[in-house]
């Protein structure tokens, strides 16, 4: 095997875009090694040398001492991990990225300007990115009169026990995003109650999979003040 065919072969398992070189001799087969000719010990320069001039498509990054080989362009791989873990900080992102954090603090507010991310602040005050809802998204939807929120919380299990049933339909895991568009409550409030229940024991959150989602329906499941996504509940009742 050639060294594009390779690469190909090794971007297609791998669950992310982007990889260390050190790993890439970990993650191919050994006789694509010795068609490389090289040893499981090769240095980051070795290895990029065998691999040669990269065919379209991919890239060589350095974060620090480390350098990464990227398939696409640098802003996809961030597009790529904003929505696939939406509600995560600079922060989180630089740990994980192979960018510097200057370098990633200004793609993220590029992308802020132009509209390709969003932001929010969570109730511990930190700035988490999400994908942006496409404006046909925003004017596809149907304004809706928001009804009355009862201020004893029982009602308000209540009321989310129903529009769970409803959006179950006989199913055990129920999408969060359907729950909070039966209810059609300010967010906050909705939010608020998924606090509430999950400390209580009344359901159990999971985090599911949002590559199954759209991006506006990510945007309507919850997330803790940790920023960790949570796309379907279960009702348990009270523990």
């Amino acid at each position: 095997m050639n060294s594009t065919s390779i690469i190909d072969e090794l971007f297609s398992r791998l669950e992310d875009a982007y990889i260390p070189l050190k790993q890439v001799v970990r993650q191919i087969p050994r006789e694509c090694l010795k068609s490389l000719g090289l040893k499981a010990t090769a240095t980051q320069n070795e290895i990029a040398g065998a691999l040669g001039v990269l065919p379209a498509g991919y890239g060589f990054l350095k974060k620090g001492g480390v350098q990464f080989l990227i398939k696409g362009e640098p802003a996809d791989l961030l597009r790529s991990r904003v929505k696939k873990k939406p509600g995560r900080t600079l922060g989180e992102l630089a740990r994980v990225l192979p960018f510097k954090k200057e370098t990633l603090r200004e793609m993220i507010n590029g992308m802020l300007e132009t509209g390709e991310l969003s932001a929010r602040i969570s109730p511990s005050e930190k700035v988490q990115l999400h994908p942006a809802v496409s404006q046909a998204v925003v004017a596809s939807r149907k304004p809706e009169e928001t009804p009355e929120v009862p201020p004893n919380i029982d009602e308000r299990v209540a009321l989310f026990k129903q529009a769970h049933d409803k959006a179950a339909r006989g199913d055990y895991y129920v999408y969060i995003y359907k729950i909070r568009r039966i209810l059609n409550w300010p967010r906050g409030v909705f939010d608020a109650l998924m606090d509430h229940l999950m400390v209580e024991g009344y359901v159990l959150a999971n985090p599911g999979n949002p590559a199954q989602l759209t991006d506006d329906q990510i945007m309507d499941c919850y997330q803790d003040e940790f920023g960790d996504l949570f796309i379907t509940v279960n009702w348990r009742g009270r523990s």
